[in-house]
């Protein structure tokens, strides 16, 4: 959707915190450039939009390509220790994007290993195999056909309509049942503070997603880089007390505290600006 549609609303608001940001490190002596920039551009990039804290969100250790090991989280550490004796007006987060592996709910970082971020978010992406590889191997590749194919236009123009979607062949079928599974089970297992771009590369129940974390107490996010969570399903996990968190999901500096375009799928939905936890007013 085009966001201008929404400029003169969108610009009463601010972002106060940014947890989705990733940024480049080593690996195994090799510097893995799924995202660019450096820990201090993205937090200078972050003190320029105004915000009060950013986290620091690399991909959890299992991901084949760009998984960040846990090793390299003790100098991701450091790097923040340092800055943050340089920048107070700042507090830098570092946190992980875990990954949700299959039905069984786990991620790819342990609950031991919860103790050494200072947040964790979980969201689905292809590329991560844990303990059962075939299994994990089958749900990737149905929905990677599902999205190659046109499957996700097709669904939301389903969605639109309840009738329609009811009718679905996904939503009759066993992908959508088998991906609701693999996330309700991840958030109830682990509670992580946010589920990230729920709906993105899986088709998915949101409404038991958002009663999944409604229950956990767990943030559903509005990802501002992809389209999820999007305008009909934000109208549907609206229905249940959850609370909604923008992620900017940068993977460049110059996109850390972007929030416009998710704050206008917000606005689409008819849902309250005051459920994001971390949107406010600006104050004259």
């Amino acid at each position: 959707m085009d966001s201008r549609r929404y400029q003169s609303e969108l610009c009463r608001y601010r972002m106060i915190f940014d947890l989705h940001t990733h940024t480049r490190f080593s690996r195994g002596g090799r510097e893995i450039t799924h995202a660019k920039g450096t820990l201090e551009q993205t937090v200078e990039e972050a003190r320029n939009k105004g915000l009060s804290a950013i986290g620091i969100s690399n991909h959890g250790p299992g991901h084949i390509t760009y998984g960040m090991p846990i090793a390299a989280v003790e100098e991701l550490k450091r790097q923040r220790d340092q800055l943050q004796e340089k920048y107070s007006d700042i507090r830098i987060l570092i946190g992980v994007e875990a990954n949700i592996i299959d039905l069984s709910g786990d991620l790819d970082v342990s609950s031991a290993q919860y103790k050494q971020f200072d947040y964790v978010l979980a969201g689905y992406h292809y590329g991560i195999f844990g303990k059962a590889p075939c299994s994990a191997a089958l749900l990737h590749g149905a929905n990677w056909m599902w999205e190659a194919s046109g499957g996700r236009r097709r669904l939301e123009r389903a969605l639109q309509a309840e009738e329609a979607a009811r009718e679905h062949p996904v939503l009759r079928g066993r992908l959508i049942e088998r991906n609701t599974q693999c996330m309700t089970a991840a958030i109830l297992k682990n509670r992580p503070t946010a589920v990230t771009h729920p709906g993105d590369k899986m088709p998915c129940d949101i409404r038991a997603v958002a009663k999944a974390c409604e229950t956990a107490g767990t943030w559903m996010e509005i990802n501002d880089s992809h389209r999820d969570l999007s305008v009909e399903n934000l109208r549907r996990a609206a229905e249940y007390d959850v609370t909604f968190v923008i992620g900017s999901d940068a993977h460049g500096p110059k996109r850390a505290g972007c929030f416009a375009e998710g704050l206008a799928r917000l606005l689409e939905a008819g849902v309250d600006p005051a459920r994001v936890v971390n949107i406010a007013e600006k104050t004259r």
